[in-house]
Order: structure tokens, then sequence, then C-alpha cells
């Protein structure tokens, strides 16, 4: 469990880049296209992280997060987005996301976040 991540994002592409080098920094990397879907994964499974797009269909980022933190305020949660919205930010570190990340952005850098909130429990 201590290395299982759960990737939420409605683009299949970004789902698969991310999955694909989390996996070869030896993390379990498990997929899903929405927050619905990614709330069943949750539900399920144990997750050591979540990597959560903010702007997605069914269900936002911010609204898959609350109902992760009402089950586990400690699971750590590395938002991103392609939309900064200073209010979206700022409801979603007040939520506990531990770390933001900007798309497009750099596979180096989202590794460099999750090992960042992978040592901060």
């Amino acid at each position: 469990m201590e290395n299982r991540i759960l990737i939420v994002d409605d683009e299949e592409e970004i789902c698969s880049m991310l999955a694909r080098r989390l996996a070869k920094e030896g993390y379990s990397p498990v997929t899903a296209n929405n927050g619905r879907e990614a709330l069943d994964h949750f539900y399920k499974d144990n997750f050591s992280l979540i990597i959560s797009d903010i702007k997605m269909p069914d269900m936002n980022g911010i609204e898959f997060l609350k109902n992760v933190r009402a089950v586990n305020p400690n699971i750590m949660v590395i938002m991103m987005t392609a939309f900064p919205e200073i209010d979206r930010v700022v409801e979603a570190m007040r939520l506990g996301a531990c770390d933001f990340i900007l798309k497009p952005f750099d596979l180096d850098q989202v590794v460099l976040s999750v090992k960042k909130a992978s040592g901060a429990r």
C-alpha cells in the first residue's frame, strides 16, 4: 500500500503518461478518468497518495477531494490543473491538498512533488 498512487484525470493520455513515469520510479499507479470512478477505487483500495485534476466532468476535483477528506483526512493529495483559478487553488489548499501542479507539467517536477509528499507523512 505504501507506494500505491491514484491518478485522476479526464484526459487518458495524462493518466497514462503519469502512470508510466511513476511506475518507473517504483510506485504502483492506478488511474481513473473522473471523480466518481476514482471514488470507487478509493473506497475499495488503499492508496498512499492521490494526484487529481480539478476540472473534470461529472465530479470535479474539489468535490472529489472533499469526499476523500471525509473518509481519510490524512491522505496526501496533489491537485493539478491547466486553469489556475486562484479561488480553486485556495480552496484545494484549504481542504488539505499538499501541492499544486500546473499543466502542462514537467514529469520530473511531478516525481519530485510525489517524493516530497510521500516523505511528508
